[in-house]
């Protein structure tokens, strides 16, 4: 109940929606046990760069800055706990206190959520206690669900009652083989097709590479905007596209490597 409470209040929602679905899985990817995976729903209304179903991206939008973090196991709380970290002064609370920025794994993190698909508990806070003393607020352990996973080991992460407002890309990394060739550029609209992934703007890397890969884009006007022919669809087609990882999880992360990318336009 704490937890919903808090949760609820910390991101101003007036009624408690559940934001995602679940799927019985024979195994979970994260725990090794048969259970469900929970799949964060996408938000009705996305940013009009990308669909839900893998659409070209067009206008980017300013990204929202994401809340502090760090990722719970079972030393810190029990599987699936959903109360407060520091909740009535028991052992497991006063540990997870004690540790809050005095190693890398614990140190106050503001950065997407990555973790591997079937781990749900974060450890999470938000920047203001909501009381006007400009105090950050307490950690609690938030049980939620994944999104836009691009492997089973990097797959963003959303609180339970809110909807995915980063809607998913079709993309694949260079080089892929298709048909035994291997591919270098997009050239071949039907082998990056056949070697594409939906997923979100996330993948395997290290912080500053670069990588290319072949986005599944519309073309833009002058001012950004998608073109369209005079069916009103947008003229799309895979291009190719210089993208840059930034944070990263480090190695010691049950997401360890798992980045955000982005075009660079030079």
């Amino acid at each position: 109940m704490k937890l919903f409470i808090a949760t609820l209040f910390a991101f101003g929602y007036t009624q408690a929606a559940q934001e995602y679905t679940e799927e019985e899985v024979d195994v979970n990817p994260w725990t090794g046990q048969p259970g469900v995976i929970r799949y964060t729903k996408t938000c009705e209304q996305p940013e009009p760069r990308f669909t839900d179903g893998g659409s070209p991206r067009g206008k980017r939008q300013a990204p929202k800055e994401p809340n502090c973090f760090f990722h719970a196991d079972d030393t810190i709380t029990p599987p699936d706990c959903n109360g407060f970290c520091v909740a009535n002064g028991n052992t497991a609370g006063k540990l997870c206190k004690a540790l809050n920025g005095t190693s890398e794994k614990y140190t106050c993190t503001q950065k997407p959520v990555f973790v591997p698909l079937g781990k749900f508990d974060i450890c999470d806070r938000f920047p203001d206690n909501f009381k006007g003393d400009g105090k950050p607020g307490v950690w609690f352990n938030t049980v939620g669900s994944n999104y836009g996973c691009s492997s089973a080991t990097c797959c963003l992460w959303f609180p339970p009652i809110k909807c995915a407002d980063i809607p998913l890309v079709k993309y694949a990394f260079l080089p892929f083989e298709h048909d035994g060739v291997v591919y270098n550029d997009c050239s071949n609209q039907d082998a990056a097709e056949a070697n594409a992934i939906t997923a979100a703007e996330i993948n395997e890397g290290s912080n500053g590479q670069r990588k290319q890969v072949c986005v599944f884009t519309a073309e833009l006007d002058e001012e950004g905007e998608p073109i369209k022919g005079e069916d009103g669809n947008p003229f799309v087609s895979f291009k190719e596209t210089t993208v840059e990882f930034s944070d990263c999880e480090p190695s010691n992360s049950p997401a360890a490597g798992c980045c955000r990318f982005e075009p660079i336009f030079e």
